[in-house]
Order: C-alpha cells, then structure tokens, then sequence
C-alpha cells in the first residue's frame, strides 16, 4: 500500500502543474471563479496519479494498457478547459501541444539526469529520485514560463481571431507526433547516450520556438488585415461625406439660383406697389423652405461624420433614433482613435437594425466629456438573424469589437458588451489623458 500511494504522489507532483499551467493563457476567458478551475483539476489529477498508480502496481502488463490509460485523462482535461473557459478547441489544442512537449522536455532531462547520478534506480518506474529532479527543474523554469503564458501569450492568443486558427495548430500536432515516437526511441535505449539526448533537447527546443513564433507571424498578419479594414472603413466615411458636401454646394448653387429669381419677382411686387400680391407670394415662399433635416449630432466633425453615416442606414430601414453626443471639436482624444470606437459601434448597432426581422428596431446613444473622462453608451435592438445580425454577436469579439478593446486598454479605460433579451447593450469609458 506504502508504494502504491509513493508512486501515486511521484505522479501528482510530475504532471498536476502541467495541467495549471495550460489553463494560464485563458484566465481572462473564465465562465466560472478561477479556485474552482484550479480545484478540479487538481481533484483530476489525483484521481490520475492513483489510478495510475494502481494500474502499475496491480496489472503485471500494464504497459499495453498506459497509453488509453492517459488519452482518456487527456479527453477529460480537455473537457474541463472547453467546460470552463470560453475558448475555441484548436487554442486549446495548441496550448497543450506546447505544454506537452515542456513536460516531455523536463521527463526526458530528469531521467538522463538520474540515470547518471542513481544507475541503480534506472529500471524503477517513477522513482522518488526522478521526481526530485522533475521538481528541481519545474522550480527553477516553471514560474518563468507560468508568467509568460499567463501574460504575453495570453495577449497574442487573445488578438488572434478564432477563425483559421485550426491552421497554426498542424505544426505543433506534427510536432508532438515527432516528439512521442522519439520519447519511444530514447526510452528503448534507457535514455542513456548523450548525443541523443542532446539531439532530443534540440528537437523539443525547436518545436518549443517554432509554436511561438509561428502563433507571433499569425498575430501581425491578423493586426496587419485589422489595419487595413479600419482604414477602408476610414476612407468610405470620408467618401461619404465628400459625398454629402458635393451635394451639399450643388443645392447651395441652386439655392442661390432660385433666390435671384425669387428676388426680381419681390423687386417686381414692390415696383406695383402691390402688397396683397407680395404677401401671398411670400407665404407660399415660405411654405415650400424645406426644414433641416439632420442636425449636426455633435461638436466633433469625425465623430458627427461617423455617426451620420451609420445612423442614416439606419434610418433608412425605419429605426428609432434618439442620439445625444455631447463632444466639442478637441476632446482630449484623437480622432483616428475615436473614429475606432465610435465606427464599430455604431456599425454594429446599425447592422442589427438592418437585419432585424420582427419589432421596431432603435438606436439610443449617449455620449458624454466630463471629469476626465469619455463615456459613450449605446442600446440597440437586436432581434432576427438576418445578414450579419447575430444573437450571440457580442459573445466573441470581432476584429471591430477587438479594435474598440484595444482603444479602451490605450485610456486605460473599460468596454462591456452585454446582452438583454433583443437589446444589445455597449458602454466604453476612455480616460482623456491629462485632463
């Protein structure tokens, strides 16, 4: 009994941190509190490592039996993470890809290392001096590589869209394909030879650098694609509203016509001293001025340019608007900046209404500079899923809602897309530095 729960422990303490570790990247993603993440890993890992630990002791053929033993644990682990976090499956895989070939790094590094220094333990399987040496290692590089999940790949897995990312995940799967039949040819020689296991080293560290800096070139084509929508979304707005001011001089040119016209007919009525006749021409005159029909929405000529063009489409499918923006022309922010938060949103309110299939759809927005800081909400129907309105649009964030994050993390500022029923609700707070 003394060996089975020895070895149970030795293979806790092995492979449970692993298990931490590949959930690090996917803190921020959590659908429940992070202790109960953490709990019940840690429950299925010892779950793992006693079950493993009887198959060894009690089945006299274990081996033939280790290799379903683990995948099934494997499935469950990533059960729990796909449970737990909202995440695609390819990050998952990819991030446990990696993990894996760590923890085959260290194993293989552990047993060279005992071979060496313990001869007499080689044939023992999970010796307590292995596991020493396991530890010692995971001590010395686990905190490192903890941070650097949970901070620096933890951002690049966040910039990089859902979609496609199926493709980074073939070479991490090749690798671990190479790394498990190596694992096979070491192990055969009783992880003895220094050449190989300094090749073995090599071919972990490779495959370890290239899954990093392949997921680093997808990040910059992705950022280098988002540049490039928002500037075509920057220059659309500014032919629309080169749009607008053409015609805008083409009624001013023809106003100025009619009023010449309409001046000699006045000139003509106060000639003949006929005031019966002017009055009556002046009434019907007056009659036909067509009142403005839109308003400036604010200050701000960019912001008043966006709003214009996302607010008229959709008026034009009959939606409810009610806007206040309270913004002068020099808001603390610049305009290439407010152009990302104001354009998205309002795109994305004015798209619902597009494909909204029941109800009166509406648009409210409000807006806000006071106190330092930049508070723009917006509330906008939502129902239907016609064209590229979605019940779940807010659940992952595009590359336009991934803009507006970016924005809002610049001011140090916020950004929360909720949901209510057929009523998708946008807040974002920007701090206008040094106000």
């Amino acid at each position: 009994m003394s060996e089975i729960l020895r070895l149970a422990l030795c293979i806790f303490a092995i492979n449970a941190p692993h298990y931490v570790l590949c959930s690090a990247p996917f803190f921020p993603d959590l659908k429940v509190k992070r202790r109960t993440v953490i709990t019940m890993i840690l429950i299925t890992g010892v779950v793992m490592s006693a079950g493993y630990s009887l198959l060894i002791n009690l089945v006299d053929d274990w081996r033939q039996f280790s290799m379903s033993f683990l995948t099934t644990f494997y499935v469950i682990y990533l059960f729990q993470y796909k449970r737990y976090f909202n995440i695609s499956i390819f990050k998952l895989l990819y991030i446990f890809f990696m993990v894996q070939a760590y923890s085959t790094m260290l194993n293989a590094a552990s047993r060279f290392i005992s071979n060496r220094i313990f001869p007499e333990h080689a044939a023992q399987v999970g010796g307590t001096s292995y596991t020493l040496i396991v530890v010692a290692l995971m001590l010395a590089t686990y905190p490192f590589l903890f941070l650097f999940f949970k901070n620096t790949f933890s951002r690049v897995f966040h910039e990089y869209p859902d979609r496609g990312f199926w493709k980074l995940c073939i070479t991490p799967a090749l690798f671990f394909v190479i790394i498990m039949i190596y694992t096979a040819v070491f192990l055969s020689q009783g992880y003895s030879g220094f050449d190989l296991f300094l090749l073995f080293l090599l071919i972990l560290l490779t495959g370890l650098i290239t899954y990093y800096l392949t997921l680093r070139t997808g990040v910059d084509l992705s950022k280098s694609i988002q540049a490039r929508t928002e500037m075509e979304g920057q220059l659309a707005l500014q032919a629309q509203h080169y749009r607008q001011l053409t015609e805008t001089i083409e009624h001013t040119r023809a106003a100025r016509h009619d009023l010449r016209h309409h001046l000699s007919v006045i000139s003509a009525y106060l000639k003949k001293d006929d005031r019966i006749g002017l009055q009556a021409y002046l009434d019907e005159y007056i009659g036909n001025i067509p009142e403005e029909s839109v308003a400036p929405y604010c200050g701000n000529y960019t912001v008043d340019a966006v709003a214009r063009y996302y607010l008229t489409m959709a008026k034009d499918v009959g939606a409810e608007i009610d806007v206040r923006i309270k913004m002068p022309q020099d808001a603390g922010i610049p305009d290439s900046d407010l152009c990302i938060v104001f354009g998205n949103i309002l795109e994305n309110a004015a798209e619902s209404c597009i494909g909204q299939e029941s109800g009166q759809p509406f648009i409210h927005a409000r807006c806000e500079t006071t106190g330092g800081r930049l508070v723009f909400t917006v509330d906008n129907s939502g129902s239907g899923s016609k064209g590229k309105s979605k019940p779940d649009r807010y659940k992952g964030k595009g590359i336009g809602l991934r803009s507006v994050q970016a924005v809002a993390d610049k001011y140090n500022g916020m950004v929360e897309f909720t949901r209510e029923q057929e009523v998708c609700k946008t807040s974002v707070i920007l701090l206008i530095p040094d106000a």
